[in-house]
């Protein structure tokens, strides 16, 4: 379902009064803030905004503290977002996940047994798809050395070689020695 009721508290006069429409905001960049702000306010049943005294405030104040200070001393486990870009300037872009990789020929002709329409790519496919296996909905490329190498998509594949070079193995290797040791590890 999600949230109906939502109580916001601020320590800004100016902003608290701007969204009841107690005051006029006058410039273009508040008035897009505004107009953001109503929009977000029409998704719930209730909605209610206070003023807050800023001594009432301690929390937002600590996150203005950490916002402004320097970040050379912190450690790396503080995250810290700086935006550069107001947020209302953007524009919005749904992120669509794209199943296609350079395994699903493979794998639809592994599962269904569907075939190119061109001859050439199919008979390139019935030749190459020899080396591969389709089980449980997971493409492995057979091995000599190992019972299958499991097969990634490019975006799993970076993630597992960056895992393998900074973090899981911290091993900073060269590219053969880092390629030898994914193959090793099952992937392919």
């Amino acid at each position: 379902m999600g949230i109906a009721a939502i109580k916001v508290r601020s320590d800004s006069q100016l902003v608290v009064l701007q969204v009841r429409e107690e005051y006029e905001a006058k410039e273009d960049v508040m008035n897009k803030y505004l107009a953001n702000v109503r929009e977000a306010i029409a998704l719930f049943d209730t909605f209610e905004i206070e003023r807050l005294p800023k001594s009432q405030n301690k929390r937002a104040d600590a996150l203005l503290k950490l916002a402004s200070s320097s970040f050379a001393h912190l450690s790396k486990e503080v995250l810290v977002e700086v935006v550069k870009h107001k947020s209302i300037d953007q524009v919005q872009v749904l992120a669509i996940d794209s199943p296609a990789s350079w395994m699903t020929p493979f794998m639809e002709f592994l599962s269904s047994g569907a075939f190119p329409n061109n001859k050439i790519e199919t008979r390139r496919l019935q030749l190459r798809v020899a080396k591969y296996a389709y089980a449980g909905g997971t493409l492995y490329r057979r091995s000599y050395l190992s019972p299958g190498l499991k097969c990634v998509t490019p975006e799993k594949g970076d993630y597992v070689l960056r895992e393998i070079h900074e973090s899981l193995c911290a091993a900073h290797v060269g590219s053969r020695v880092l390629a030898k040791k994914c193959l090793f590890l099952g992937y392919y």
